[in-house]
């Protein structure tokens, strides 16, 4: 029961309601999320398993709710959700969802799906900010990327990470500026990290 919220059972029976006029369950407004659960149980709307089985009336879900869902549809691909979906209203946010097939989730899911999507932001953000700062990793076989970071001891501390990337860019677009008036070349292509952009400094002051 704890994978449906009150709102989405709602919206179930109410669905049920629209396609069976002449069968429908009254009083349902008044109802406690336990009785709700379980009509929708007695009428195969739902099963026992987490899923949800019949189509989800988007009107009776919440916008913050839906937002969230498109939020974590972009998490999947490794994206983040545009600004202009925040702006969106209710139908335009409905219609996408119901175009891009994007899932449902309930409260519930929704907390842990953005925990599990987070954390995993985190620790790549983690391994990027010690290449960046140290290039000291071999990332040719990362599986898992938690797991990387806690059998490496990798820096963990990313309260300056904004800096040290400002900083980083910064050295690598003079560095490119001079090169280009020089004519100096280096490989451009490589991670850009401090260690070698201190290695190319060094070898312009020889």
């Amino acid at each position: 029961m704890e994978n449906y919220s009150k709102v989405e059972l709602l919206a179930l029976i109410k669905t049920y309601n629209k396609k069976n006029t002449n069968n429908k369950i009254i009083n349902i407004d008044k109802l406690k999320k336990k009785e709700l659960y379980d009509i929708c149980l007695q009428y195969s709307l739902i099963t026992s398993s987490k899923s949800l089985d019949n189509e989800i009336n988007f009107n009776n879900v919440p916008k913050d709710h839906l937002i969230q869902n498109i939020e974590i549809h972009f998490l999947k691909k490794n994206k983040k959700i545009p600004r202009e979906f925040i702006k969106m209203n209710k139908k335009e946010l409905i219609d996408f969802i119901q175009l891009n097939n994007v899932q449902h989730y309930t409260p519930e899911m929704l907390k842990k799906e953005i925990k599990f999507y987070e954390e995993k932001d985190l620790y790549k953000r983690i391994i990027i900010y010690n290449i960046m700062k140290y290039d000291n990793i071999d990332t040719t076989n990362i599986n898992n990327h938690e797991e990387f970071v806690k059998k490496n001891k990798l820096d963990t501390d990313l309260k300056f990470v904004n800096e040290y990337a400002i900083l980083l860019k910064t050295l690598y677009d003079a560095f490119d500026t001079f090169c280009d008036s020089t004519g100096l070349e280096y490989d451009r292509n490589n991670k850009k990290s401090f260690p070698k952009i201190i290695e190319l400094l060094k070898t312009i002051s020889r």
